[in-house]
């Protein structure tokens, strides 16, 4: 579509009457999402013009700081775990990742810039909102509130017309609009189910990232979750007399509850319950409710007040099925749970209790995916420090410029745009509890020095802070990189490397795990507590069990996660698997993509080992073939084809030498 054809199809659907036709949708995934209203919007409100050339500012590095200080240091951490999750599916079909808040303004992101696919207008301190950029994922789902899949030309300007993005918003425990998880990317071969897959699994993050701020919150009381729902969070917080005490956003909206009910209304007048505390013991004996208003039954997930995980996530209490107890940090984080019945990890507990509570750090190493985080988690919980605050820090996950602040913290005033009340830093927030460094390796040498400092003084002194103050913490350190090599060549301090190598610990891969079919079961309980409660085949199992899994527990969780999404009445089919042959036993490479292939992929995946070399492989594919295409329609020339394809002639002669056609 060309820019004229692009325009006309804008402003017709702008003259044209509103639809009330929901999203058509094929073999139950949804195909395009309607933005008749946004580009209304665009047109009648914000005053836009498609045929203009779109221009979307950036704030200042200052202003971008201040405005991570304000998200809230905490929250901001909590939203960058969803967003590496997000990466580690996504990243290699070509997405990238971002955190907007809630004005707009990209302040964090999980991308590597030179990512073939990386969007440029999406860099940090871009502002999305919808009255400058038009219709786009972050801008349109903070005006209408809802999760929004924008596919490359549904947007506003013909300028972003190669973007594909999806964004789902998430709200702080008062039903405020907190930020907006945002997944783009300009891959031209992307394919509309792949898409949507994306568009689900960014709903769910936010889904999970505002149940995780909502019960945090709300932890001194009971709440309870709708079980079905994958968009949108339904949450309600009540006491032992049934008094309403929080709901989330999207059940605010659902009863027509305001602030001012909140304390006032009783949970029985929403719900089909015993008008007494009576209600609070059907609801403790009972899996399911029934709404006042539509008759409706829905099944429900409580959450009991007051018995919290130590790491300050509550327990979940859910009816025995006969399954393995998994708890709602999505892994097992009990030390033997981390065992399981395999005999390494076995030993592995075995050590760490036997050092545990010595004052002796810890050094977790392992392939990504293998649990590292599960097991520090697994740790703090059964230590004598297990009353203290479990702070985790992904060293690369938070952007260089910003883990100086946020490990060490600063002062008052420290820097231009600094939180006007200073930050204390992660090193401090963990006094007295444990310190988690998770990619150790990715840590800059500068800091390093810093760290060691604290590590041997046990005191820590903020930017712009004359006063030291000391630290007492477990430090847990983990990485899949070789440290040894590091060390020689420079990029890792060697005494570094010894002060936090008390204990080291190396988690086997889950190919050399002799627990699988445990591991399946338990990841398998923890999908169901999330939605639609799924079974697998036999055939399933078997598929499953003869596996390599390069991603490990990790790939193995999306696998899962993906089957849940295509099969049938709950139960999952050795066809709802996307597993390949296995031809490659040797160590894979870290980080490989557990994105479900879609249907475009599905003929390169029967044919590899992993859905990571599948779209690889379909994207090569097409790709070739577009380009050979060119160069035929071009009659060879080279300079012409560069142009109908969008890229230089530079990068046409490199992909000509790649997929080994002759120019």
């Amino acid at each position: 579509m060309n820019i004229h054809e692009h325009n006309s199809r804008i402003l017709a659907g702008v003259e044209q009457p509103a639809s009330d036709v929901a999203p058509s949708a094929s073999k139950g995934l949804i195909v395009r999402d309607s933005h008749q209203e946004s580009w209304r919007r665009c047109v009648e409100q914000h005053q836009l013009d498609p045929k203009s050339r779109a221009t979307i500012p950036q704030v200042g590095e200052n202003q971008l700081r201040q405005l991570q200080d304000e998200f809230g240091h905490r929250i901001f951490s909590y939203a960058l775990e969803e967003l590496n999750s997000l990466m580690s599916m996504v990243n290699e079909v070509g997405y990238s990742a971002s955190l907007a808040n809630s004005q707009g303004v990209i302040i964090a992101e999980s991308v590597k810039p030179s990512q073939e696919y990386y969007c440029e207008s999406d860099r940090l301190g871009s502002i999305w909102l919808e009255e400058i950029g038009g219709t786009n994922g972050i801008g349109t789902s903070i005006i209408e509130q809802r999760p929004v899949a924008v596919f490359k030309d549904d947007h506003f300007y013909y300028d972003f017309a190669a973007q594909a993005c999806v964004a789902a918003p998430f709200y702080d425990a008062m039903g405020n609009l907190q930020g907006v998880l945002n997944l783009t990317t300009c891959n031209p071969y992307l394919d509309i189910n792949a898409h949507h897959i994306v568009y689900k699994l960014a709903c769910q993050s936010s889904v999970q990232l505002e149940e995780r701020l909502f019960l945090e919150h709300f932890q001194d009381f009971m709440s309870l979750r709708f079980r079905n729902v994958s968009t949108q969070a339904f949450l309600i917080a009540y006491d032992e007399l049934g008094v309403i005490r929080g709901a989330s956003m999207a059940m605010r909206k659902r009863f027509a509850l305001s602030q001012m009910d909140m304390g006032r209304r009783f949970i029985w007048e929403i719900f089909d319950l015993h008008k007494s505390g009576a209600a609070i013991d059907q609801l403790r004996s009972s899996d399911q409710v029934r709404m006042l208003d539509s008759g409706e039954v829905v099944s429900i997930i409580r959450f009991d007040a007051r018995r919290h995980e130590r790491n300050g996530r509550p327990n979940l209490y859910i009816p025995d099925r006969g399954e393995p107890v998994v708890s709602r940090t999505d892994k097992p984080t009990a030390l033997d749970a981390c065992a399981g019945n395999d005999r390494q990890m076995k030993e592995n507990v075995r050590l760490v209790r036997k050092i545990m509570n010595k004052g002796l750090p810890i050094m977790l190493l392992g392939e990504t995916g293998v649990g590292k985080d599960t097991l520090a988690k697994a740790i703090h919980q059964e230590s004598d420090r297990r009353d203290g605050p479990f702070v985790a820090f992904n060293c690369a996950a938070v952007p260089e410029s910003l883990i100086d602040s946020e490990l060490f913290g600063y002062g008052k005033g420290a820097f231009t745009g600094a939180n006007r009340e200073g930050n204390q830093g992660r090193l401090v927030e963990a006094h007295g509890g444990t310190l988690f460094l998770d990619e150790i390796g990715d840590m800059p040498l500068v800091l390093q020095t810093r760290l060691l400092r604290v590590l041997e003084s046990g005191e820590v002194s903020p930017l712009g802070s004359g006063k030291p103050r000391h630290v007492d913490l477990q430090v847990i350190a983990a990485t899949n990189q070789r440290l040894h090599d590091k060390v020689a060549e420079g990029s890792f301090r060697e005494d570094l490397f010894f002060r936090l190598a008390g204990v080291i610990v190396n988690l086997p891969p889950l190919r050399q795990r002799e627990d699988k079919d445990f591991i399946i079961k338990a990841l398998l309980a923890d999908l169901c507590r999330k939605s639609d409660a799924v079974q697998l085949t036999k055939a399933a199992e078997e598929m499953l069990l003869s596996y390599s899994w390069p991603g490990n527990v990790r790939e193995m969780k999306h696998v899962l996660h993906r089957a849940s999404l295509l099969c049938d009445d709950g139960v999952i089919d050795a066809k709802d698997i996307s597993l390949p042959f296995q031809r490659h036993e040797s160590t894979p490479p870290t980080d490989r993509l557990r994105l479900p292939s879609p249907s475009a992929y599905e003929e390169a995946s029967d044919r590899f080992e992993s859905p990571s070399v599948a779209a690889k492989m379909a994207v090569a594919e097409a790709e070739g073939k577009v380009i050979a295409e060119a160069m035929a329609a071009n009659d060879g020339n080279v300079e012409e084809a560069a142009k109908t394809l969008g890229m230089s002639r530079a990068t046409l002669y490199r992909k000509l030498k790649k997929y080994g056609i002759k120019s």
